[in-house]
């Protein structure tokens, strides 16, 4: 006589149910637990040995591997660039497996709500983006568990228009909200780029910030951008730099292989000819790798290298300073018995550290392995995407430096003189400063400035299928987009409009102040002066600090504005 299966609920201590089927020799086969009713638990039963005479059913008992175990041998399976396997094991290790990396695949088989909770909760704690990735990444995990039989469903899979509706409408206001905050007038990108260049102290920033603006380029793709790259009239965008955890500057393809060639209007031109100029061009099949790639693999160095000296943005001269090792201003002030700042100042002012001292910390970094990759004109080789955007993007466009504890974020202090003033420095830079910068856009991002050069485009009724190609998209499969072609005449048009907003910019910017602190803006705006003769200052005195900010902080006051007559 066959054996017939059926399900056998049990009442657990804790109140909920289990239920559970038998073999014909007597053992007990789990079909599921944790049921808030004997009902549900007994429905649930009959279904699973419905699949288990359909032949699709997954024994529970083969699913008890953890997920830690399970993305061990998950990971290496994934084909993924560098940058992307470094964001799976950041998300891994910092969110995904400190929550569920000692649970069974078998427990997580109906854990929908809790995955659901724990995703606000990252929502809450962190940012929506991290929260997206996070879960996002626990999905594929789960799915690729699901089809190899280790688990019956993915419960990270995302039900469709779950939720409060009021909320739902509510996220997407605040999201079209802030995408309309995400660009800029060319005005607001010059003001920008002017303010970068008095943090930076030198006019690089400047460029590089104008170059975005009106070529839509990626940063990572401007601080790769090779001098051999550049013409009088495009921009051949090949490569990009990226930074990985351990500090190393790799060369690889654009984002997505976006491989293009970008035409630029002559200003823009002109501008990175200026830049170019002030460093000595290298032959790059003779020039020495950059030291900035510390894996010592011969396959690694030959795929991720690059010659040192061939880019046309360079780092910031002293400032702070990375060690190429590795190693920490700590580690070697520890070793070599001295405090970080004299550390800090063999680095980058040797004559004021007495010589036995320098001498001896230089011997602990060389013992240590240490470079401190800068070239022969005190620059680092490289302009760092985190730094540039924390240190120089975000308090120009904004007018706030960010939180770094212990201090809190705070106004950048301005010595009032001209539009700008010039930022004050050093010890009691805030008790010496009479003013600080209005922000050009609030939480504005240096990616704004690509949504810009988008967005400027549309304005100018420039063909999407030039649109897609600038700004590095893939074209819509349709045929229509098979069928249409970039012309000379449409490059022209474009560069046509981006040069009238250039000129436009310029005439704006001298109506607000006939000069600029910038010796380069300054001669640029020399054409301009002459359209207006009077300027009106318009004082703002309200304050842009709260009370929590320490007392030297709440002297800042807004800066004056002037417009032209």
């Amino acid at each position: 006589m066959p054996h017939i299966l059926r399900p056998y609920v049990e009442k657990r201590r804790n109140g909920t149910y289990r239920v559970r089927t038998r073999e014909s020799d007597g053992t007990w086969i789990p079909l599921g637990s944790g049921f808030s009713s004997e009902e549900r638990a007994l429905e649930h039963g009959w279904k699973e040995i419905g699949r288990i005479r359909d032949g699709v059913w997954i024994d529970p008992r083969e699913s008890d591997i953890t997920l830690t175990t399970w993305a061990r041998s998950w990971l290496p399976a994934q084909v993924l660039q560098l940058s992307s396997r470094e964001q799976y094991v950041y998300l891994l290790n910092n969110f995904v497996l400190p929550e569920y990396g000692d649970r069974s695949l078998r427990s997580l088989t109906y854990a929908d709500h809790e995955i659901n909770t724990w995703e606000q909760h990252l929502r809450t704690a962190y940012s929506a983006s991290t929260a997206t990735q996070a879960r996002g990444l626990l999905r594929r995990m789960l799915q690729d568990a699901s089809a190899s039989k280790l688990m019956e469903r993915n419960p990270a899979e995302r039900q469709a228009r779950r939720g409060s509706v009021e909320v739902r409408r509510l996220q997407q206001q605040q999201k079209r909200k802030a995408e309309e905050e995400k660009w800029t007038t060319p005005l607001g990108a010059l003001l920008i780029a002017e303010r970068m260049a008095l943090l930076a102290g030198r006019d690089d920033e400047m460029i590089l910030g104008i170059t975005k603006a009106y070529t839509g380029m990626r940063t990572s793709e401007l601080i790769g951008l090779e001098r051999d790259r550049v013409t009088a009239t495009e921009i051949d965008v090949h490569w990009q730099l990226y930074a990985l955890n351990d500090g190393s500057m790799i060369r690889k393809y654009p984002k997505d292989g976006s491989l293009r060639k970008i035409a630029i209007p002559p200003h823009v031109a002109l501008l990175l000819h200026h830049q170019m100029r002030k460093t000595t061009a290298v032959d790059p099949l003779t020039a020495p790798m950059c030291p900035c790639v510390k894996h010592s693999a011969p396959d690694f160095r030959q795929q991720y290298g690059h010659p040192a000296g061939v880019h046309v943005f360079r780092g910031s001269a002293g400032g702070r300073t990375r060690l190429d090792s590795g190693t920490t201003l700590a580690d070697v002030a520890s070793t070599a018995g001295v405090s970080t700042t004299t550390v800090s100042n063999v680095i980058n002012r040797p004559d004021k550290v007495r010589g036995s001292t320098r001498a001896r910390v230089e011997q602990v970094m060389e013992e240590l392995g240490c470079d401190t990759a800068a070239d022969a004109s005190g620059c680092a080789p490289h302009l760092r995407r985190n730094g540039f955007r924390t240190w120089i993007f975000h308090p120009a466009a904004t007018g706030w430096y960010p939180e770094k504890k212990p201090n809190p974020a705070h106004p950048v202090p301005i010595v009032p003189g001209g539009l700008t003033g010039t930022p004050a420095r050093g010890r009691g830079a805030a008790k010496r400063a009479g003013a600080s910068w209005l922000p050009v856009v609030a939480g504005f991002t240096a990616h704004g400035l690509r949504h810009s050069q988008q967005t400027w485009m549309d304005e100018d009724e420039i063909p999407e299928k030039l649109k897609r190609q600038v700004m590095g998209h893939a074209d819509e499969q349709t045929v229509q987009a098979m069928y249409g072609h970039v012309t000379p005449d449409m490059r022209e048009r474009r560069i046509r409009a981006l040069s009238a907003r250039w000129e436009q910019s310029l005439r704006d910017r001298a109506r607000m102040w006939p000069t600029s602190h910038i010796p380069l803006l300054n001669d640029l705006l020399e054409p301009y002066r002459h359209h207006y003769s009077t300027y009106i200052p318009v004082s703002l005195p309200s304050k842009i600090i709260s009370p929590g900010f320490p007392t030297w902080y709440k002297e800042a006051r807004h800066p004056e504005r002037v417009a032209g007559v």
